[in-house]
């Protein structure tokens, strides 16, 4: 319910921000979303939910516009913040492939799309799902390299 509750006021709030720059500036604004990504998965998010990026994706739709949506991933050395081996959904495993832990790598799942059938059936059943919606959940992946952990202190000297 936690989930449900969150995803539906982020709809309402966005409504009624939108719905004030629209009054403001005559037409439909520009939008730039900024959350957690499946907050802004396009499609039934994997905690099964109608998201709020499906949301703002379809009023995207409606008024003739398009959305993209971008994942992002922190991605470092194995053992290290990022490390990918023991991730999920094996998905980002996959598509990290051609990424490297020490730079910033964006991979474009556009293209995927189209040979999407081809690409899925190589794929073990049980990650064939994920793969699906995290393809056309999202155009685009950021894997961000070299990431590490913060190590800003909020109160300095202060033992916890």
């Amino acid at each position: 319910d936690n989930g449900y509750e969150r995803e539906e006021y982020m709809k309402q709030r966005f409504r009624t921000e939108y719905h004030r720059a629209e009054a403001r500036d005559g037409g439909p604004p520009r939008v730039l979303l900024k959350f957690g990504h499946w907050h802004v998965f396009r499609g039934l998010g994997p905690s099964n939910l109608q998201t709020l990026g499906d949301f703002v994706s379809q009023i995207a739709v409606a008024n003739g516009s398009r959305s993209f949506h971008l994942a992002i991933f922190p991605y470092g050395d194995p053992g290290g913040y990022g490390d990918i081996s023991a991730w999920t959904p094996h998905t980002a495993k996959i598509l990290a492939a051609g990424a490297s832990p020490s730079q910033w790598t964006v991979v474009d799942l556009r293209p995927v799309r189209p040979v999407f059938r081809q690409v899925v059936a190589a794929l073990p059943p049980e990650e064939q799902d994920s793969f699906r919606r995290f393809v056309f959940g999202f155009d685009a992946a950021l894997f961000i390299g070299r990431m590490h952990r913060a190590t800003y202190a909020l109160n300095p000297g202060v033992k916890y």
